[in-house]
């Protein structure tokens, strides 16, 4: 009797071991899958900040482009009242006839 309860202590034994090995083991997998989560997120935190950081500088250039596009049309038609303003004055100053008294 002593030998069978010996052989199943054993046995027991055996089991546990094999059962605590797999649940260190995938407990050290899901630790590894963790760590790789985690430095693909901070590698896309990192791709993310410096993408945000290009486009507030291009976005910094562009209203500057915008501001200056904007004074430039304003000149260009300025410009244009000026000269159109001038011609129909030249117009208007030689389709006046002048009649000659009588």
């Amino acid at each position: 009797m002593y030998l069978v309860i010996a052989v199943c202590v054993a046995v027991f034994t055996f089991f546990i071991c094999w059962i605590l090995y797999y649940t260190v083991f995938s407990i050290r997998n899901l630790f590894k899958i963790t760590k790789e989560a985690r430095e693909s997120v901070d590698k896309l935190h990192k791709i993310l900040a410096n993408l945000k950081e290009k486009l507030d500088s291009t976005f910094s250039y562009i209203y500057l482009v915008e501001e200056g596009v904007k004074k430039l049309s304003d000149l260009i038609s300025d410009h244009k009242k000026k000269t159109s303003s001038s011609k129909t004055k030249k117009k208007s100053s030689s389709t006046k006839k002048s009649y000659p008294k009588k």
